[in-house]
């Protein structure tokens, strides 16, 4: 193959390569938000627990 052959073919496929990363790009932003939101979530509902235990009555004391 001569070298003319395989630059014509590399840019031939440029077009292929480019929509892949967008795409690709795409993906990780979504996932990266999706990831954040799912933190937030995990942030929220252990602080939830924190106030819960905060807030529980103390058990009753043994009495003899």
């Amino acid at each position: 193959m001569k070298e003319e052959e395989i630059i014509k073919i590399l840019i031939g496929s440029l077009p292929a390569w480019i929509t892949a990363f967008i795409f690709l790009r795409q993906q990780y932003i979504k996932i990266k938000l999706e990831n954040k939101k799912l933190q937030l979530e995990i942030d929220k509902l252990e602080d939830e627990k924190q106030q819960r235990k905060a807030n529980a009555p103390l058990p009753p004391r043994n009495r003899r």
